[in-house]
């Protein structure tokens, strides 16, 4: 039970206007519009299998 002053978030998110391009070095440069207080690494993960880059 959210207490006081606390706000909860949606338990569903749906992204708007999805945008993607692939990138010269072969990666892919992906853009979605979300609402306040959502979190683009979590529709990532829940969307896509990433793996780590070695690289970064």
């Amino acid at each position: 039970m959210a207490g006081p002053g606390q706000q909860r978030r949606a338990l569903r998110l749906r992204p708007d206007a999805p945008a993607w391009r692939w990138l010269e070095d072969d990666g892919l440069e992906v853009g979605v519009a979300l609402p306040v207080n959502a979190y683009a690494t979590l529709v990532l993960t829940e969307r896509a299998d990433i793996e780590s880059d070695a690289r970064a």
